[in-house]
């Protein structure tokens, strides 16, 4: 009898193991996943291509879209892949140092300079030229008082200038000041670069935070004009170098705004419910006016491990008009991470009447695949441990482009329509570890328990008599 039941546990066990070659094998139905959206396609091209919008990386359950697919009208899975855009490395920058002029202490631009047309302020005016007294940038004074203007001479470098590099003077206490960047020819006429950029340094007992890069739109001009508002005291510049670099290839960029929850003092944690492929982040303080250092750090769970992927000053200046000045957007090499931590730290109060938030953006990824089968198409997404079945991009785009004579697809060719539930966030939940030929083995090993403790009692009560 003990080999009976032997055989029983071994057979139930065998029952219950899946067969591996069919587990590989069996395909995903589409009414497995939580989600469906319709393909609307405009051409009659092999290969369709769809650009995937923020809704799909938030209703996918796993990384890089590992459980997303394209069913055809019979529920019949066409072969897709997933290409990310191209993005350009930025060419390095160089810094070029220029000769450097303050305007006579006390002097306002508008007091200074001699300007042509029959408009003449101070003195010296020939025509329509205009000539303006300037000083040396550092005299013998090793605290010179701060101008109210600086004149940057670029009349000599070959090439557009982007950016300025301050030199500024030592200074003890935090600031943070707008400046307003103009270019001219002649002294005459000027034209504003930007009146949105600013330089700023804050401390504490260990470190140091600086901004001193001043960005501005390409421009050829001879000189350069730095100022700031009148009401402000801003920091001694005693030098400055001219930032030069090679013009960039603009790239469309996606864009989402996700609110913060505090998870503790100045420390706040953005769940972007998915993984698309960030690669800028542009922080909101929620403020007319701060100044703060900030730590950003990113994770694939909740509670971490986080992995700081930058440190830096983020300010904002306020609003005027249509203009808003607040710090570049954080450049980060791309980054697949579903939470983004944020921590805060000023030298002021800590405690943010409301949590910031957090805009992040990155270049559309493309979902190819081919229109075989009777359409429509439907793509589905949504499903807890699915395994990745795309191709490799360059190996469908590879077919496509022999397919289609040499050409390959460059833009999308299909939209989705709305949304539609399929087995919703049921699909989005582990799958329950009781399966039927568990409960069978259970049954089969208990009732083999049961004959073995009846037979045994019986032996027992056998031997007694």
């Amino acid at each position: 009898m003990m080999l009976i039941w032997i055989a029983l546990c071994f057979g139930a066990a065998a029952w219950d193991a899946p067969d591996a070659s069919a587990q590989n094998v069996a395909p995903i139905e589409q009414e497995d996943f939580a989600w469906s959206r319709t393909i609307e396609t405009t051409t009659s091209r092999v290969i369709q291509g769809i650009e995937i919008p923020f809704e799909i990386y938030r209703e996918s359950a796993e990384p890089a879209l590992a459980d997303v697919r394209v069913f055809d009208a019979a529920g019949v899975a066409v072969p897709h892949a997933i290409a990310a855009t191209v993005v350009p490395p930025r060419a390095d920058s160089t810094s070029i140092s220029l000769p450097l002029f303050r305007f006579p202490t006390g002097k306002t631009p508008s007091e200074t300079l001699l300007r042509g047309g029959g408009y003449r302020v101070g003195v010296g005016i020939d025509g329509t030229r205009a000539t303006v007294a300037l000083e040396p940038a550092v005299g013998d004074s090793p605290h010179p008082a701060s101008p109210r203007a600086y004149i940057v001479d670029a009349s000599k470098l070959d090439g557009e200038v982007v950016g300025l590099d301050l030199d500024l003077a030592p200074q003890s206490e935090d600031f943070l000041v707008p400046l307003r960047v103009e270019g001219t020819d002649d002294f005459v006429s000027y034209e504003e670069l930007t009146a949105a950029a600013a330089v700023a340094q804050l401390a504490d007992a260990t470190d140091s935070i600086e901004q001193r890069r001043v960005r501005f739109r390409r421009t050829d001009s001879k000189y350069l004009r730095i100022s700031w508002p009148a009401n402000q005291r801003a920091p001694v510049i005693v030098g400055t170098k001219a930032v030069q670099q090679a013009p960039e290839v603009e790239i469309k960029r996606l864009r989402a705004t996700v609110e913060g929850e505090s998870i503790g003092t100045g420390s706040y944690r953005f769940d972007l419910g998915g993984w698309p492929p960030i690669d800028r982040i542009q922080i909101d303080l929620r403020r007319g006016r701060a100044l703060v250092s900030a730590k950003v750090s990113v994770s694939d769970r909740a509670e971490g491990p986080w992995r700081q992927i930058h440190r830096g000053i983020i300010y904002r200046l306020g609003e005027s008009g249509d203009l808003d000045t607040r710090n570049d957007p954080i450049e980060l090499s791309r980054q697949r991470a579903r939470f983004i931590r944020v921590d805060l730290a000023s030298k002021g109060s800590d405690a943010w009447k409301q949590a910031p938030t957090l805009q992040v953006a990155w270049p559309p990824e493309t979902l190819y695949f081919i229109d075989q089968g009777d359409g429509p198409h439907s793509l589905v997404y949504g499903k807890l441990g699915a395994p990745p079945a795309h191709f490799d991009a360059p190996e469908l785009l590879a077919i496509s482009k022999r397919v289609a004579g040499g050409v390959e697809p460059t833009s999308p060719t299909a939209t989705l329509g709305s949304q539609v539930e399929l087995r919703g966030r049921a699909a989005l939940e582990p799958e329950s570890g009781y399966r039927p030929q568990t409960v069978a083995l259970w049954v089969v090993l208990l009732g083999a328990v049961g004959i073995v403790a009846f037979l045994a009692l019986r032996l027992v009560r056998e031997m007694r008599e």
